[in-house]
């Protein structure tokens, strides 16, 4: 139950619930989904991407089950699916052209405690974090109705507090972020069977100590560093990653500071920065990438205000624009990227009230 209970911690400091936010624009722009724990519900959103002001979706907010944790889309935008912490299920939804989502019972049961989801890139497999199992579920998906399959492969153990996993973008490797343990767990996937075999070196500690609290992490999109947020310890890891055997290995100077109690962490689609969320802070910590090394650089404007609490850090595919939450003001603060500097400047309408603590973001391409 320890895992269980640094989830719960983690969810009041971190992952609570977004009612809405902006006006209801229709059906233009990349569709935004958002996990609302408290009221059991999935809020969408529409991004406008000329200025990256987040717009209600019609019909939303949608019902799903207890507690919703995380959310995945699969690569076609055909079904979207949510863990739900609570009944330790997993909803599945069709999407319709519109954003909007209908669900298709029944739930599919997981592990205890399912808490975060990741899925390949071609939408083969899905991939479930049971914290409270301590395992990690993997589900085929039919690619016609959307149906999961729990495989034979399914309940890989894989430590404690396993929070929060990412998938490479070359959808050869997982890695899972276990906040207890204090390191970073790599899988390959087996592409035909979606069968998980850790890595060889794995685990990877993010930090000297095994009590960093390691939380959210980041993959650039070339498979060149890992990035990955030290909760307990104000700083975050940087890793080199091997793309043909997904060996990490600690970059020099690793870990790195930053704001108090980081919470989130996203690099843009270019590789050029990398953004990290401070919970306790309330701030976003900004940093260029040296390319060669991976080493990142605080920018002299850094860190920029997020407001209090602020949970996470998400940016779009363009690399346009920055999300963070803030719980203590019940909001959404939205950021455009200087593409040429990687500094922030508010977006159009931001702050967006969410009349609750808000929670993570999914943004589709």
């Amino acid at each position: 139950m320890k895992a269980f209970q640094w989830f719960s911690v983690c969810v009041l400091l971190v992952v609570s619930i977004l009612a809405g936010c902006g006006s209801d624009s229709g059906t233009s722009g990349s569709a935004v989904y958002v996990t609302v724990p408290t009221s059991n519900q999935i809020a969408g959103f529409r991004l406008d991407e000329g200025s990256g002001k987040l717009n209600a979706m019609t019909g939303s907010p949608y019902t799903t089950g207890p507690s919703p944790a995380a959310i995945a889309v699969d690569p076609t935008g055909k079904f979207a699916y949510v863990a739900n912490a609570a009944e330790s299920t997993i909803a599945r939804y069709n999407v319709a052209s519109s954003g909007a989502l209908s669900e298709v019972t029944p739930r599919s049961t997981t592990g205890t405690t399912p808490v975060a989801l990741a899925m390949d890139p071609a939408g083969k497999f899905l991939y479930v974090s049971n914290v409270g199992a301590r395992t990690i579920g993997i589900f085929a998906i039919d690619a016609s109705s959307g149906t999961l399959t729990e495989t034979a492969g399914s309940g890989v153990f894989t430590g404690s507090g396993a929070v929060e996993m990412k998938i490479s973008p070359s959808g050869k490797f997982l890695y899972v972020v276990n906040l207890s343990s204090g390191v970073l767990v790599g899988y390959a996937i087996d592409g035909a069977t979606g069968n998980l075999t850790q890595i060889v070196g794995s685990p990877f500690k993010t930090s000297p100590t095994l009590t960093s609290s390691p939380f959210a992490i980041t993959i650039d999109s070339s498979e060149k560093f890992v990035y990955v947020t030290n909760l307990q310890e104000s700083s975050f890891a940087g890793f080199t990653m091997n793309s043909t055997t997904g060996t990490l290995t600690t970059i020099p100077g690793s870990p790195f500071p930053t704001g108090a109690g980081p919470s989130g962490i996203a690099e843009d689609p270019s590789g050029k920065y990398v953004y990290v969320s401070s919970l306790s802070g309330g701030n976003i910590y900004a940093y260029t990438i040296d390319s060669a090394t991976g080493v990142p650089t605080e920018l002299d404007s850094s860190p920029f205000t997020a407001g209090s609490g602020a949970n996470f850090a998400v940016i779009d595919s363009s690399g346009k624009y920055l999300y963070s939450g803030s719980q203590t003001n019940k909001s959404i603060n939205g950021f455009s990227i200087d593409a040429s500097t990687g500094n922030l400047t508010g977006a159009s309408g931001s702050p967006y009230n969410t009349n609750a603590n808000p929670t993570s973001m999914i943004i589709l391409p």
